[in-house]
């Protein structure tokens, strides 16, 4: 504790000191929940202990349920603890990372699709809850650290074992001789997650904060995506069939999410 000061504080104005006591008490809390009944299963972590100490990225998506946060916590600190996929043994709480650059990753579903390649100036109008959480989830961001990057973005790539991505769900699907069916009528900028990684740490690199919109320069709809999908991983592209987005009975969202990333 002593070398980080007693009055040090995080880019939150958060006093480091009791943000240390803080997760020591419910660290120790909830670590008997992902040992308990509701074991957590964890894989690859060894990938974390080897990343060198600067110029890493960790993204964690806007959270529903804050038990995803903690466990993330848990698993980052056991592993640069040295412990590879297992949180045995609370110890590694005892000096958690602490002060870490904050981004913010948020979302494209901001506003009503009214209108194409949205600035980061336009005023916000969320059409539905996940939407209007995300909005909330800038204006505390920024309302508690003005020096916080946000990042709105609609990225791809490949998924996890347990959760296919888009792009993943018509690569697979594709492969299996399933047809698909996609609307022609939702626009979006997607960008690849590696190209996304890349803009992000550029703009750490520079201490860029605010609002910036990651995306393509190019606005498509879904089906044109899964057809650039289908094209380049060699897959059947007849087996991709439109859709209009009233032909399914869905919550309602912006048919247009297009973002402008100009700014960058």
């Amino acid at each position: 504790i002593s070398d980080m000061g007693l009055f040090k504080k995080n880019p939150f104005g958060h006093l480091l000191f009791i943000k240390l006591w803080i997760i020591r008490v419910l660290g120790a809390l909830s670590h008997s929940r992902f040992k308990g009944f509701n074991e957590l299963k964890i894989e690859g972590s060894e990938v974390i202990k080897n990343l060198p100490e600067t110029n890493v990225l960790f993204v964690s998506n806007h959270q529903t349920y804050f038990a995803d946060v903690v466990a993330m916590f848990h698993v980052f600190n056991a592993s640069l603890s040295g412990r590879t996929d297992s949180i045995k043994n609370v110890g590694y709480l005892w000096r958690p990372k602490l002060n870490i650059y904050f981004v913010h990753i948020s979302t494209d579903h901001l506003f009503d699709g009214t209108k194409s390649f949205q600035t980061e100036e336009d005023t916000i109008s969320p059409l539905n809850v996940y939407g209007k959480s995300k909005a909330k989830g800038e204006q505390e961001v920024l309302k508690n650290n003005n020096e916080a990057l946000i990042v709105r973005t609609n990225f791809f790539g490949w998924g996890t074992s347990y959760r296919q991505s888009f792009s993943d769900f018509i690569i697979y699907s594709l492969r299996k001789q399933e047809i698909i069916e996609i609307f022609e009528d939702v626009y979006f900028t997607p960008i690849s997650i590696k190209h996304l990684i890349s803009a992000i740490l550029d703009l750490i690199q520079i201490k860029s904060f605010g609002v910036f919109n990651i995306v393509s320069d190019q606005s498509l709809t879904k089906y044109d995506f899964a057809v650039n999908i289908s094209e380049h991983f060699k897959l059947n592209q007849s087996l991709i069939k439109k859709i209009k987005f009233n032909d399914k009975k869905l919550t309602i969202r912006p048919l247009n999410l297009s973002l402008c990333s100009k700014k960058i």
